[in-house]
């Protein structure tokens, strides 16, 4: 009885079966990413109301 040995076989089922109980996030990456959102938030507020600045101008 012979038995084959094919090398990571078992790694490669282990890797394809598990699914991560959490995905690290970093904070940093976060808060920069919120600067940014805030930042495009401010620039389109500021746009609106030069927009209605010019409607208003007779």
């Amino acid at each position: 009885m012979s038995t084959t040995f094919t090398p990571g076989a078992d790694r490669q089922i282990q890797t394809s079966s598990k699914i991560p109980d959490c995905i690290l996030i970093d904070p940093r990456a976060v808060h920069r990413f919120s600067l940014a959102v805030g930042e495009v938030l401010n620039r389109v507020e500021q746009d609106d109301a030069l927009a209605l600045k010019i409607k208003r101008r007779p």
